[in-house]
């Protein structure tokens, strides 16, 4: 295959990871989020200030009065994974759905 093909046939392949990994973090809810902070002892500031939100943005999908941007999602869920927090869905764990601390 020449280098050009395999250059395209490589950035398709991301756009469509990117796709996926962003309609899969659109799963995370409220309490997945709450149980993440806890588990990292991290107040809704912090997260906010780690994510470059507002405190509002924050406590507002905690309590479900707002939805948040893609955007927005995939940087917390950057943010989260980086702190070491794996965040389950769709029941794949045992224990249903969550957030895990990876020591």
């Amino acid at each position: 295959m020449p280098d050009r093909q395999r250059q395209l046939a490589t950035m398709l392949r991301r756009q469509e990871l990117k796709k996926k990994a962003v309609t899969d973090q659109s799963s995370l809810t409220p309490a997945q989020l709450r149980a993440a902070r806890s588990l990292l002892n991290w107040s809704q500031s912090t997260l906010a200030a780690r994510v470059d939100v507002t405190d509002a943005t924050i406590s507002g999908f905690e309590v479900g009065r707002t939805t948040l941007s893609a955007q927005t999602l995939t940087h917390i869920h950057t943010v989260l994974e980086k702190a070491g927090i794996s965040l389950i869905r769709n029941g794949v764990s045992r224990h249903g759905e969550g957030a895990v601390f990876r020591f």
